[in-house]
């Protein structure tokens, strides 16, 4: 009898996990990550764990202190319509701003304020951006090949040559998809529709307040205590054997029966993850296929305000994306008086370079564009810091843009399981792909996969090898992408940053 007993101990001990092992390992506690737990949690399964290389959770929905307060580096902006990003907003009082469009100011290369000779501008754009609707549409519904953002630009009669009209143009698209139009999609892109009522976040909780009542049982419930690992920053996933182990920098181990994989696009394609045995080819191809779009944010302080109290200023440099866009952060509804900063932005190319020279040389180059703007009463910043994604070990790059010829099975292999590793993360969602919404859409449709892989294993979907002719990439989107593609037409998104 005594013998029995200390069997049955021991036996209940062997199957005891430990706090590094579960069912499932979810790995990234961004918005992916954060709404995989909420999913399992809401469906009785709360034996995961979460691992976040950093020391909070949000992902690339982050704020750091600056200049007396806080500014979010990532996500900034939710655009109203029926996304639960402007719900959340709303419903947790998240102090915000509708950005405000009509108060922008057009300056040439040499500082003349131009604004009030780009109206006939602006009706060319938008004469051909509804051009590049209706293309994107035809293309769709007679299942044509994709073009790019400026082939539809250019059948639409939109040729920029002036850097009046290459700095509107790049207000309008490179700002939005963290690319220039010649690499971006007209199909995936051109049916998004651009509302005008933003809403810029300037809360001092950050953006990332947006994940507090969803996550709050990682916090509050004693229960969880433990299952959220920070500072943990993934460096191999070996998939060999019956259960996953995932060994992190610091040298930690966690094993569990499946993986999900939430990292950003720029993680998987700087191979900043090993994986044992390596990924097939399929799934490698087709994480390379896409964009990693490098989007950065300059935030300026200054000891007065020497600019003019309009909301947003082009800067129309010869040569185009060079700091092309101010913000004002002083403006009317946005920080309180006396807050005297900027914000600029920069994508594509000239992100990479910012992001990769001293701050000095930052503070130099855009104090001079300001001296040509504003007079010999523009200063140097005070302070000044940059969002720095492109050189972020835990990104390598801001969000992900979905490039010409992409179709939406190229989105199956994105999505599909290899082995027990799932994968989620913006980058995978086929309609909001770059978007926060994307990300939490992502992290649901994982967390549901993996719980019917639990209860039918001998069903666990996974892409698999078909004829060319039913599986290729460069085919253009499906019919199932092209109903998709309609429901958005009436609905406003979040992007990402």
């Amino acid at each position: 009898m005594f013998l029995l007993r200390v069997t049955v101990i021991l036996f209940g001990l062997l199957l005891v996990r430990s706090e590094n092992d579960a069912k499932v390992i979810i790995i990234g506690a961004g918005a992916s990550g954060l709404r995989a737990a909420e999913i399992f949690h809401e469906k009785g399964m709360d034996d995961f764990i979460i691992i976040e290389g950093a020391d909070q959770i949000g992902g690339r929905v982050t704020d750091v202190p600056f200049a007396g307060t806080n500014v979010d580096i990532g996500a900034s902006w939710a655009q109203p319509g029926n996304t639960s990003i402007v719900k959340v907003v709303k419903d947790l009082g998240i102090e915000h701003h509708v950005s405000n469009f009509d108060s922008l100011l057009v300056y040439n290369q040499t500082g003349t304020d131009v604004t009030d000779s780009t109206d006939p501008i602006w009706e060319r754009f938008e004469a051909a951006i509804e051009y590049m609707k209706e293309k994107a549409q035809e293309l769709i519904d007679e299942k044509k090949p994709d073009i790019s953002q400026r082939a539809s630009l250019r059948l639409g009669g939109w040729l920029p040559k002036t850097p009046v009209e290459k700095a509107i143009e790049w207000f309008d698209f490179d700002f939005e998809w963290a690319d220039i139009p010649a690499v971006t999609s007209t199909k995936s892109t051109a049916l998004l529709p651009a509302d005008e009522s933003v809403l810029f976040v300037k809360d001092p909780r950050g953006f990332k307040f947006i994940f507090n009542a969803s996550s709050e049982f990682l916090f509050n419930d004693p229960a969880f205590e433990g299952r959220l690992h920070l500072n943990k920053r993934v460096t191999t996933i070996n998939y060999s054997g019956d259960r996953v182990v995932v060994t992190t920098s610091d040298g930690s181990t966690f094993t569990g029966d499946q993986v999900l994989l939430t990292v950003s696009l720029g993680v998987l394609q700087n191979s900043a993850i090993e994986f044992q045995p390596d990924l097939p080819d399929w799934k490698i191809e087709e994480l390379f296929k896409f964009i990693m779009g490098d989007f950065t944010k300059i935030f300026m302080r200054f000891d007065t305000q020497f600019w003019p109290t309009d909301e947003w200023f082009i800067y129309a440099h010869e040569r185009r994306g060079y700091f092309p866009i101010f913000y004002n952060l002083q403006a009317q509804g946005l920080f309180p008086n006396g807050t005297n900063m900027l914000l600029a932005f920069v994508t594509g190319n000239e992100a990479r370079r910012i992001e990769h020279q001293p701050l000095s040389e930052t503070s130099a180059e855009i104090t001079a564009i300001l001296q040509i703007l504003f007079g010999n009463a523009a200063t140097a910043p005070a302070e000044i810091i940059h969002s720095g994604w492109s050189n972020n070990p835990l990104t390598y790059g801001a969000y992900s843009n979905w490039p010409v010829e992409v179709s939406e099975e190229c989105f199956k292999k994105m999505q599909s399981r290899v082995g027990q590793v799932f994968f989620g993360g913006e980058h995978t969602d086929v309609i909001y792909n770059g978007y926060i919404i994307g990300g939490q859409r992502s992290g649901e449709r994982e967390a549901l996969k993996i719980l019917d892989c639990m209860n039918n294993k001998d069903e666990c979907p996974i892409w698999t090898e078909k004829p060319k002719s039913d599986c290729d990439c460069t085919s253009g989107v499906d019919s199932l992408t092209i109903s998709i593609l309609a429901t958005v037409l009436s609905m406003l998104l979040a992007r990402m940053f």
